[in-house]
């Protein structure tokens, strides 16, 4: 199984978005340089805008290779965190000068990769949205960026793909925009402290722009899926696993290949979690996971998993080194059949999913809430159960 593709695509923009992917240099690490680095950006007046964007990517990537070199890091955390350090200066630094570029020339074609950098710095991503969508609404990359800007909930990211998806001309780009918003207000829609009358609204604009992918576009390709099945999953999740619905049957098999069913489980709190061993936020995750299974053992309260490995070997060495002892499914059902996670929409792990004694959705979490909120809420619901017992 490959990997969830936000999970991939996540990985790979966050690399373009730093830069590093748009110019790649390979060198020796112990061949020293002798080129210059590129000349202060007054000096390359008479260069073209593309080179100008050129230069500033091959002195971002010279000047990042220079402090990886001369900085090692390995178990020594302090070393690692100025590292860090150093390396946002650094990127913040280029930011800046992309942006002086980009407000001499917003029109030209050529000032696109800035944008990418821009867009992902919160002190000039609007500058870098109202450049987008006055004067780049038609690039044929503009789609990939509403939707991960969308897909993240990142600010401004409603106020792009609604322009891509009114005004654009190209359709890979607007069946992104459409696909990305749609799911971001999904998204939104499940968010805790969310009024019933914006969650109502959400839902309704988030159904739109999803039925208007599935109907107009269904078959532009979307990072090698249909744009129909995309928004289908996106529906599905829409109309079956919002908060407040009552949780669709779940039937597969465990890790030890026996089958069972979530609803063997109704009438307890069950704390759902898609996750897998290459997922670093799931690995740390599962000590504090460990925590409520000893603390509401004997109640009404279980833990259940979707474990998404691509493979089946040294799982369960893996689980044993981890302590993993929670039940879970396999996320793939086998030939023909769509995986759990694809049923489910699931485009970042880990998902949570929080579900009362009466098989109700109360929480939805993409990634870690935080082990308070996760303690707390788990609590409350666990205590409902018990009461309903009682009564």
């Amino acid at each position: 199984m490959a990997r969830p593709f936000a999970q991939c695509f996540g990985i790979t923009v966050c690399v373009l978005f730093t830069g590093v992917s748009l110019l790649w240099v390979f060198k020796d690490p112990n061949q020293k340089s002798h080129a210059k680095l590129s000349p202060p950006l007054e000096r390359r007046a008479e260069e073209s805008v593309a080179d100008q964007i050129r230069a500033l990517q091959e002195e971002f990537v010279e000047k990042q290779q220079e402090l990886s070199r001369g900085n090692q890091t390995e178990g020594d955390i302090e070393k690692r965190q100025e590292l860090d350090r150093k390396y946002q200066e650094l990127r913040s630094e280029v930011i800046a000068k992309f942006a002086k570029i980009v407000e001499k020339h917003p029109s030209d074609e050529a000032v696109f990769p800035a944008l990418r950098w821009m867009i992902s710095s919160p002190e000039h991503a609007a500058k870098a949205i109202d450049v987008l969508i006055i004067h780049h609404l038609n690039h044929e990359d503009l789609g990939a960026i509403c939707f991960r800007l969308a897909t993240q909930g990142a600010p401004g990211a409603e106020r792009l793909a609604q322009a891509v998806a009114r005004m654009s001309e190209s359709t890979e780009a607007k069946t992104l925009a459409l696909l990305g918003l749609g799911q971001m207000l999904v998204s939104r829609s499940n968010e805790a402290g969310v009024g019933a009358d914006k969650r109502k609204t959400d839902r309704k604009e988030a159904e739109a722009a999803l039925n208007e992918a599935l109907e107009e576009c269904p078959d532009v390709d979307v990072f090698g899926r249909r744009a129909s099945d995309w928004a289908s999953a996106a529906l599905f999740e829409l109309h079956h696993l919002a908060v407040g619905q009552i949780v669709p049957e779940l039937t597969g098999e465990d890790l030890d290949g026996s089958r069972f069913k979530l609803g063997d489980f109704r009438g307890k709190v069950v704390l759902l979690h898609f996750w897998a061993h290459w997922s670093a936020q799931c690995i740390g995750m599962f000590p504090h996971q460990r925590s409520p299974m000893k603390r509401f053992a004997g109640r009404p309260f279980a833990l259940v998993g979707v474990n998404g490995d691509e493979s089946d070997a040294d799982m369960e060495q893996m689980n044993k080194e981890q302590q993993v002892s929670w039940r879970s499914f396999k996320n793939q059902r086998g030939e023909g059949r769509k995986s759990i996670a694809d049923e489910w929409n699931v485009q970042r792990w880990p998902t949570l999913y929080l579900i009362d004694h009466n098989g109700i959705i109360r929480r939805r979490w993409l990634a870690s809430p935080g082990d308070e909120v996760l303690d707390s809420e788990i609590k409350a619901i666990v205590e409902e159960a018990e009461a309903a017992v009682e009564k």
